[in-house]
């Protein structure tokens, strides 16, 4: 008999989020947050070679084999036997709305739920639109994946693909661990002196932080099903990435302190708080051998942020660069279990301990695309799905067009709220980086108040009083002239 092992920590927190529950067994189909990529791929695509790929990838990386099951005691995993990999394939050369059509197909493809229980947690589809001409998407359960997981599945299909094509059915080499290993690991590392000492630092940093965030009051509860999660962009112009290293680099910080003080500032600015927990994601990998393991590693962690006392924002940077350090310091705690110690309140319909979120993805970020030999492979980005927290910014840097953009829960926010705040973040990091001396209180956008109004403050963009630089000035008048 195959046997099970118990989840990690990291995927027992994702059980956590109600969107993606589906039966009465706990367990999640992933309908709500999926790890999607849609390709076009232009070029002499060769079906057969991309099997004997799909095959050699899934022979390797033993989660997308993971299958799981309800116990009494929780869900349970093992890793079921390598097999035929099923590759869909639909011709929609003869169909109307031609890319439409098949873009829209590969996206339903992407989100439709998965079977657990008799696996597989990927799937794989190809629509052919013209002899040279496909569109490929891939989707992984996130219970079994993470985002550097897809970039090791993409790159190694890549090789798969161009070891076929001259050796026909491949495979390639074992990781030095698998997935199931590291979850036995981590829980016998966490236990003990070490568990205590991390439980004791945690409850000390979060003693006096607020464990619910409202930036709004709170949309009428909606009697149907979840609305999917929303999201919304704007581009990041070259000037405002640039003032934010040249800060990052004075204050001796890295640019992702100096853009989280930003986004805290706002935030503050819409609860009317001075203190707040925004969570970052850690890839969980600092130890060599889980670099090339395909699983859910990802984690959580909460920092706390401290705008007490009328602060300059350079001095929010140099407070939030020592939060940041201290939270990495101590992330050997998964946050299920930093959720579990902490016993906030619970409300079904809100994430434990953090609802708020923040990325940055470097320029020197891994580009997790797909190489295809005589092929021109386009990612086509895709809405794949439901906001896991209730507002998440995410600044990406790694392409020469930079974004800052905002994933959103939509039965919380309506769109106009977000956009408000998502115009407002570049404004406030323009003005931020031209004085960091100013007090964050005077930063603009300013926000309009109702005189006698004791509830957070309405959106930035409803009113910007003058700031106090000309030219952060000139930027707050744009915000509100568009």
């Amino acid at each position: 008999m195959t046997p099970t092992f118990p989840l990690s920590f990291a995927q027992q927190g994702l059980l956590r989020a109600d969107r993606l529950r589906t039966g009465p067994d706990g367990l999640p189909t992933g309908r709500g947050h999926v790890l999607g990529r849609c390709y076009d791929v232009d070029g002499d695509l060769r079906l057969a070679a991309l099997r004997h790929a799909l095959a050699a990838v899934v022979r390797r990386h033993a989660a997308l084999r993971t299958v799981f099951r309800a116990t009494p005691d929780g869900p349970v995993q093992r890793v079921g036997p390598a097999g035929p990999v099923p590759l869909r394939i639909v011709d929609h050369s003869d169909r109307p709305a031609l890319f439409a059509g098949a873009l829209a197909e590969a996206e339903r493809a992407v989100l439709a739920p998965f079977d657990l229980v008799g696996g597989p947690p990927v799937r794989f589809l190809v629509l052919r639109l013209a002899p040279r001409r496909h569109l490929f998407a891939v989707a992984v359960h996130p219970l079994v994946g993470d985002g550097r997981s897809i970039e090791i599945i993409l790159r190694d299909l890549g090789l798969g693909y161009l070891r076929a094509l001259a050796d026909g059915p491949t495979r390639l080499p074992e990781p030095a661990i698998g997935y199931l290993d590291w979850v036995v690991w981590q829980r016998h590392q966490l236990c003990g002196i070490r568990r205590a000492d991390l439980r004791a630092w945690w409850r000390s940093a979060l003693a006096d932080v607020p464990r619910v965030l409202d930036l709004a009051a709170p949309l009428p509860r909606r009697t149907g099903p979840r609305v999917r999660g929303g999201r919304l962009g704007v581009p990041l112009p070259a000037a405002t990435r640039h003032a934010v290293h040249a800060l990052a680099s004075r204050e001796r910080a890295t640019p992702s302190a100096v853009l989280l003080a930003g986004y805290a500032a706002l935030l503050a600015r819409y609860a009317g708080v001075r203190r707040l927990l925004v969570g970052i994601p850690v890839a969980n990998r600092e130890y060599p051998r889980t670099a090339e393991v395909v699983g859910r590693f990802v984690d959580t962690l909460p920092v706390p942020v401290d705008l007490t006392g009328a602060p300059t924002f350079a001095e929010l940077v140099r407070r939030t660069r020592r939060a940041m350090v201290g939270v990495l310091e101590h992330q050997d705690l998964p946050f299920e279990q930093l959720v579990a110690d902490l016993a906030p309140a619970r409300d079904g319909d809100r994430p434990p301990l953090v609802q708020v979120c923040f990325g940055h993805r470097t320029a020197d970020a891994p580009a997790g695309t797909l190489t295809l030999p005589s092929c021109t492979v386009t990612e086509i980005p895709l809405d794949t799905g439901g906001a896991t927290f209730e507002l998440t910014l995410s600044v990406d840097e790694s392409t020469a067009d930079g974004t800052v953009s905002v994933e959103y829960d939509a039965d919380r926010f309506t769109a106009s709220f977000v956009g408000g705040l998502l115009r407002a973040y570049p404004v406030l990091l323009d003005a931020a980086t031209d004085a960091p001396g100013t007090a964050v209180a005077e930063l603009p956008p300013l926000p309009a108040r109702t005189p006698g109004a004791s509830g957070p403050a309405s959106s930035p963009a409803a009113g910007i009083r003058s700031p106090a630089t000309g030219q952060a000035a000139a930027a707050g008048r744009r915000l509100l002239d568009g």
